[in-house]
């Protein structure tokens, strides 16, 4: 694979881009602190804005490493974060999972849908990997 980091990304209702440290108040209010929207992901609620600040700088600091691929979902028109896309790569087999998360105030309004559209087809068109090993997502009707 061609590895290229996280870059922007744009979509046709969401701008895809890296996390930023001041992103914590945004994340902390419309995702992680929220029990409904996180039972659907790996993670435990956050129960502090430390947690999440803790749960972001995973983000921020691996965005050195080109390999790496996670980005914020920020509605085009505004500046806050909703929601996160990332992945796992097997560099064996040139593959990716992708795993998302969106703020529950959000759900069915194909923010989700648009975010994995647009990541989907990065990976495939720009860092070239050649098989999708399936996404790692909630179960939420129509995100």
């Amino acid at each position: 694979m061609n590895h290229k980091g996280t870059t922007t990304l744009t979509g046709r209702i969401s701008t895809l881009r890296r996390f930023d440290m001041s992103d914590d108040k945004a994340m902390f209010r419309n995702l992680y602190s929220d029990p409904e929207a996180m039972r659907f992901l790996p993670w435990d609620v956050h129960k502090s804005l430390g947690d999440t600040r803790e749960h972001l700088a995973h983000y921020y600091n691996g965005y050195y490493i080109l390999f790496n691929y996670s980005w914020a979902i920020v509605p085009n028109g505004s500046s806050e974060p909703i929601g996160f896309i990332d992945t796992e790569l097997d560099e064996d087999i040139d593959a990716f999972k992708v795993d998302y998360g969106i703020g529950r105030a959000w759900w069915n309004s194909g923010y989700a849908s648009d975010a994995l559209f647009v990541v989907i087809r990065y990976l495939f068109e720009e860092v070239g990997a050649n098989r999708d090993m399936g996404v790692k997502s909630p179960n939420q009707k129509g995100t």
